[in-house]
């Protein structure tokens, strides 16, 4: 764990240096309030077991980012699987445009579950962003976690290294995605509408069909009488 914090220091007093000497040559990435997608792999260590996640989250302004991951993973030899859905709360302390290297730690809760069993944990984690363009980025990331109940073969404590490519979403996406889903319930709500309508003419017409049979009976009545 010492090691870890070593180098995420050493790498965050490098990364400005970096990006000064290559300033040029870096993409100029911000982070700030856009939203990525994820997938990642872990080694967990003792049990040597590994796990896999898919993962979004969601930057609030250039230094805060919140998401959610859903891991899975086993222990080989039979030992037993487990799923994992984790929230989480990371700071990256260096500003927009960020460097090529910039670290970032936090804290994650997860609900473990699998094979009958399931768990509260809870961590904190470390790691690295490696921004190789605006719209993607590697995320290198050590993690440890506390669980209440043992599952799926895991220990208590665990340590997981993790290594996974993120997506940014281009910025303005979620607004205009936002803007889509409520184009497309509004266009629910009017189809829901039409057919309302067409319901309804559909029981005038057979209400009106009823009006004039019963006229043309009684019409018919009257002229047999005469």
């Amino acid at each position: 764990m010492l090691g870890v914090v070593l180098a995420v220091v050493l790498l965050a007093w490098l990364a400005p240096v970096a990006d000064r000497a290559h300033a040029d040559e870096l993409p100029e990435v911000a982070v700030a309030d856009r939203t990525a997608l994820g997938l990642g792999a872990a080694a967990a260590l003792d049990p040597a077991s590994p796990a896999f996640e898919g993962t979004g989250q969601r930057f609030v302004g250039p230094h805060l980012a919140f998401g959610l991951r859903q891991e899975g993973g086993f222990v080989p030899g039979g030992r037993g699987y487990h799923l994992a859905t984790s929230v989480f709360g990371d700071v990256h302390p260096l500003a927009d445009p960020k460097p090529l290297v910039s670290p970032f730690v936090g804290v994650a809760g997860a609900a473990l579950y699998g094979g009958g069993d399931a768990a509260g944990a809870v961590g904190p984690e470390a790691g690295v962003a490696l921004f190789l363009s605006d719209d993607v980025l590697l995320e290198a990331r050590y993690q440890f976690r506390w669980a209440s109940e043992q599952v799926g073969g895991l220990d208590r404590e665990q340590h997981l290294a993790w290594l996974g490519v993120r997506f940014l979403l281009p910025p303005g996406a979620d607004e205009e995605l936002a803007q889509a889903e409520q184009a497309a319930t509004r266009a629910e709500q009017a189809a829901l509408a039409a057919e309302e309508a067409v319901a309804r003419m559909e029981a005038a017409t057979e209400r009106l069909e009823r009006a004039v049979d019963a006229y043309a009976a009684w019409f018919e009545q009257q002229l047999r009488k005469q």
